[in-house]
C-alpha cells in the first residue's frame, strides 16, 4: 500500500518544558522518486523545513538569536524520526511497493 504523505507527529509535547509547536504535520512526497537520490535529496530537505518549523526553529525570540536548547531538542528529535520514516519509504520504493 503506498501512502501519499509523510506524517510526523510533533515531540514537543512529550518534554515537559518544551511547548507544544505542532499537534503534528505531513510532509508530500508522493511526486518524488524515493528509489532516486535526488527525490531522496528533496524529501530530507522537506522534512528539514517542516521540523525547523513545527519546533519553532524559523521565528526568532525578541532581543535574542540564540534558538533554545527545548527548540533545538525538538527539531532534533522530529528530525531523527522523520528520517526513519523515509528510510522505510525509500525500502518500499526500492522495492516496487
Amino acid at each position: 500500500m503506498k501512502k501519499s504523505i509523510l506524517a510526523i507527529a510533533s515531540i514537543g509535547v512529550l518534554f515537559a518544558t518544551t511547548p507544544a509547536y505542532a499537534e503534528g504535520f505531513q510532509i508530500k512526497h508522493n511526486d518524488l522518486n524515493l528509489a532516486s537520490v535526488e527525490g531522496q535529496k528533496v524529501l530530507e530537505s522537506r522534512i528539514e523545513r517542516a521540523a525547523k518549523e513545527a519546533c519553532g526553529l524559523n521565528s526568532q525570540a525578541t532581543g535574542t538569536r540564540v534558538v533554545s536548547r527545548s527548540a533545538r531538542k525538538c527539531f532534533n528529535e522530529v528530525k531523527k524520526s522523520a528520517t526513519a520514516q523515509m528510510a522505510v519509504l525509500v525500502d518500499e520504493q526500492r522495492l516496487g511497493g
